[in-house]
């Protein structure tokens, strides 16, 4: 069964589909910018006051860029990007050679759960490769959860 990914036909696309890819995007650019400086936070290297400093912004305007995935343009990225000490790296590719969505793990023993291949419960019971203790992880579309954070 094929999966299209996104029309490339000559059809308009509807306006869910822009604002997906739109999110999408915005999500992508977010990663880029809040990973590195939050890893520069951790190590106590940078706040969000110098940041605020180097671009010569007001910090409450730097708190609202980094609050999350928003439509920034591309000196903003530009700007916070030098100002954390990081780069960006771009590609692009065309959407008919696009990895194909991983709907499945392969390690994933989804088999065994043919009734309710979505039931919480079921999942949570699954032992996959990538569980381990004391954290979350996302394998496929089974989101486990550790001990510590089951309610």
């Amino acid at each position: 069964m094929s999966t299209q990914i996104v029309n490339t036909g000559v059809e308009p696309f509807s306006e869910n589909e822009l604002a997906y890819y739109r999110r999408r995007m915005q999500n992508r650019i977010y990663d880029c910018i809040i990973l590195p400086f939050s890893e520069r936070l951790k190590k106590g290297e940078i706040n969000r006051a110098a940041i605020a400093q180097r671009l010569h912004k007001d910090p409450a305007q730097i708190t609202r860029w980094l609050a999350g995935p928003s439509n920034l343009t591309a000196d903003t990225v530009s700007d916070l990007l030098l100002a954390i000490g990081a780069d960006l790296s771009l590609a692009s590719f065309l959407v008919e050679n696009a990895p194909r969505p991983n709907y499945e793990h392969p390690r994933s023993k989804r088999s065994e759960v043919k009734s309710k291949p979505f039931d919480l419960d079921a999942m949570r019971s699954l032992e996959t490769a990538t569980a381990s203790a004391g954290s979350a992880k996302i394998t496929g579309l089974f989101y486990q959860e550790s001990e510590n954070h089951r309610g």
